[in-house]
């Protein structure tokens, strides 16, 4: 965060309060420190609640050296839960670096998570909430391995459905050469039916979290979730500790998401993602 000028313990206490997450490669340098060696990360993604929108910019860039500057291009404007953006820029001895805020098109902060599975790349299916830092292929990712996925055959079944946005092909295919230089492979997705690729990471078709044919949720054993605390909740888990006390440092349960990427242009099989919704 230092590189970026923002304070760790406000921005995580506003991503709390508003219910905004940050997506796209700045999750994936936090779990793979590998992903910053060809490229320097110089952007950071945030996808929030169009009720938080104004809220979120307000707390996060006033009071900076950020200022509004024109909306950078991005993958993740193809989203079909993105319908606005607004990008801040602030000059570091580094470079420039730049924070975009994208508006979801649903007010329910339940769905904000479905937004990481219209990625082109597992690689990029990670969230940073105020809580923790989600991973959705974790044992690819260990093994510094994704699998392609085409958002324009990602079906959604919730309500409020948008209508299908342009995919840049060619920006996705620069996409995959970056991560390709930063020594990530991409294993075709009909290996996934092998159960020795990956050194054994795809496992059984239809069975292993890895593999492209299987449904997948946030609950399952694929998903990793690596809590995240302010200095004051470290401080007090420790003090607590050492009275021996028992604490409990709770965090909202992630939205009970599913979905499954698309397959091989061989299997022609859609891929779709869907989040059961709370009734309150």
């Amino acid at each position: 965060m230092e590189e970026f000028d923002l304070d760790y313990d406000g921005l995580l206490v506003t991503l709390r309060r508003t219910q905004a997450i940050i997506v796209g490669s700045f999750p994936l340098v936090c779990l793979l420190p590998i992903a910053y060696r060809a490229e320097v990360v110089d952007n950071i993604d945030f996808i929030t609640p169009m009720s938080s929108f104004h809220d979120t910019v307000r707390e996060i860039t006033g009071n900076t050296r950020y200022r509004k500057c024109e909306p950078q291009h991005a993958p993740i404007q193809r989203n079909r839960l993105v319908r606005g953006i607004e990008s801040y820029r602030i000059h570091t001895k580094e470079g420039p670096r730049f924070l975009n805020f994208h508006m979801s098109d649903d007010r329910s902060n339940e769905l904000l998570l479905e937004s990481i599975f219209y990625s082109s790349t597992t690689l990029t299916m990670n969230a940073i909430t105020g809580w923790g830092i989600f991973c959705a292929y974790a044992d690819l990712l260990e093994r510094n391995g994704g699998l392609r996925n085409d958002p324009t055959r990602m079906k959604r079944f919730n309500k409020n459905v948008p209508p299908e946005g342009r995919h840049d092909f060619e920006l996705d295919n620069i996409r995959q050469t970056k991560l390709e230089d930063r020594e990530f492979t991409f294993p075709k997705r009909s290996e996934g039916r092998s159960e020795h690729n990956m050194h054994g990471v795809l496992g059984r078709c239809r069975e292993s979290p890895s593999c492209p044919d299987t449904i997948r949720s946030v609950r399952d054993r694929g998903c990793r979730f690596q809590m995240l605390m302010t200095k004051g909740e470290v401080s007090e888990l420790e003090h607590h500790l050492f009275a021996e006390w028992p604490v409990v440092i709770g965090r909202p349960e992630l939205p009970e998401t599913i979905w499954r990427i698309t397959n091989g242009e061989e299997l022609g099989a859609m891929g779709f993602v869907m989040t059961i919704e709370s009734e309150d």
